[in-house]
């Protein structure tokens, strides 16, 4: 991920919140640039629009289809311009010319410097609909709804899909991978929860998808949350949905994806009301183990050196070990790793407050385990044979062992020929291909999940 263009694939994760300044209107508008690296160009559109307390900004990198890019933080002051991508340690810096049709500035990313001048322009390129994308008016009811987390005093929003006429209905609530995500789980101009719930309802399963706290419509902080804090906004979820009339509260189930593919187990040991889990390249080891298999799997596809990988992986163990036991001079010790990788000293600072966040220093520590070995109700478990975020053949496997350590005989594990991390059909699995994909989900999968459920689902 030492390529900007690479990097910024990912900052489709991240989440919204912006700072009121005195002098926004004059920040208002679409701003335009482009960044030089050493793999080309890489065009880049700003949009800015003021509140009246605030500004908010959003994002899109057109070549790699990622569009409405919410910043974690922006603020403008005496001509002064900072937007923030906390997640990925990214930053734009930049001062507006005294025309206000030009902002001077850099573009930092990871420990890495890139000249970005912003011409304000007027129109927009039209954002990328991929042929999956449903187009309204649906066939079935619609519903913007709110619920409360009240433990955390977080309001929580999203979208609750049903079919018409039709009550006492399977119902599931769809759990989103990592990094900030909007009900839609929008990936590089995909959204696959879109598609999931459009599927499901049209098949007559009732769905509850939602923004991530802190994103969105939602409230509360994402940047100080752990996978658990979210698996207690989806017990809120599951909560609201019981004084739903269209819902069977016998038959709501749990749908996670990646990351809420540990979530989804995590309260479905604790919550045994919970009907039915479907895991979609959900983890079955430990977070720190997964990290360093899905960077050496990422390396091996993008044609990185078998010596290379090796090393890298020890390397990532030492640090994340560390990472993990916080001992007295961990962070010094995990400093001079990196620094000895050849990292500058302001990288390898990034690096480490990145470990140091509560959420990436919980999923190291994370063991899907220790929640799966507890699960007795029905569970489905299916990952991409190409998938290199979470390479299947480890993770289905340990998924399957403890599933038979809880002595759960009601379950399902499959592996797909070609699909990646996404269910996409692809030919490498990389990262730098989902945006390419006109796919957003096999149909395959999207057909396999609704019989599913809808055979094992129901009570």
């Amino acid at each position: 991920m030492k390529k900007l263009n690479y990097l910024l694939m990912f900052l489709v994760m991240t989440s919204v919140s912006s700072i009121a300044q005195k002098n926004y209107n004059t920040i208002k508008g679409i701003w335009q640039g482009t960044i030089t690296t050493t793999a080309g160009s890489l065009a880049m559109i700003i949009k800015i629009k003021p509140t009246e307390t605030s500004i908010s900004v959003k994002l899109d990198v057109p070549a790699q289809m990622a569009n409405d890019v919410h910043s974690t933080g922006g603020k403008f002051k005496n001509d002064s311009l900072v937007i923030e991508y906390s997640m990925m340690r990214a930053k734009y810096r930049g001062t507006m010319t005294s025309d206000s049709n030009l902002i001077v500035g850099v573009w930092e990313q990871a420990g890495v410097v890139f000249p970005l001048q912003l011409n304000r322009t007027q129109k927009v390129p039209e954002p990328v609909r991929h042929s999956q994308e449903p187009l309204k008016p649906y066939s079935y009811n619609e519903e913007e709804i709110v619920f409360v987390n009240a433990k955390a005093k977080v309001t929580l929003a999203g979208t609750f899909t049903s079919p018409k006429n039709k009550q006492n209905c399977t119902t599931v609530i769809l759990i989103s991978g990592s990094g900030p995500q909007s009900r839609n789980e929008e990936l590089l101009g995909h959204k696959p929860f879109l598609i999931l719930a459009d599927h499901l309802t049209k098949n007559g399963i009732a769905v509850l998808r939602f923004d991530d706290r802190g994103v969105g419509q939602s409230s509360g902080d994402f940047s100080s949350a752990t996978s658990y804090d979210f698996s207690t906004d989806v017990e809120a979820a599951f909560a609201y949905l019981q004084t739903r009339k269209e819902v069977n509260k016998k038959s709501i189930g749990l749908i996670g994806h990646s990351e809420g593919g540990l979530i989804a187990p995590m309260l479905a040991s604790r919550k045994k009301e919970i009907g039915f889990v479907v895991l979609l390249a959900g983890p079955g080891i430990k977070g720190s183990e997964l990290l360093a298999l899905q960077g050496a799997a990422l390396s091996n596809a993008a044609g990185v050196s078998a010596e290379k990988i090796e090393k890298n992986k020890l390397l990532n163990h030492k640090i994340y070990e560390l990472a993990i036991k916080k001992s007295l001079g961990a962070s010094d010790s995990i400093l001079k790793l990196l620094k000895a990788e050849g990292l500058t000293e302001s990288a390898a600072k990034a690096q480490l407050k990145s470990l140091q966040t509560p959420w990436f220093n919980y999923f190291l520590a994370a063991d899907p385990s220790v929640y799966l070995s507890k699960l007795s109700c029905r569970v489905m478990a299916i990952n991409g044979k190409k998938d290199l975020q979470v390479p299947f053949q480890e993770n289905l496997d340990a998924i399957e062992v403890n599933l038979q350590k809880a002595g759960n005989k009601n379950y399902n594990v499959k592996a797909y020929a070609d699909l990646n991390h996404l269910f996409q059909h692809c030919t490498t699995g990389l990262p730098g291909e989902y945006g390419s994909i006109d796919e957003t989900m096999s149909l395959e999968v999207l057909n396999d999940v609704s019989d599913w459920i809808l055979k094992e689902g129901q009570n």
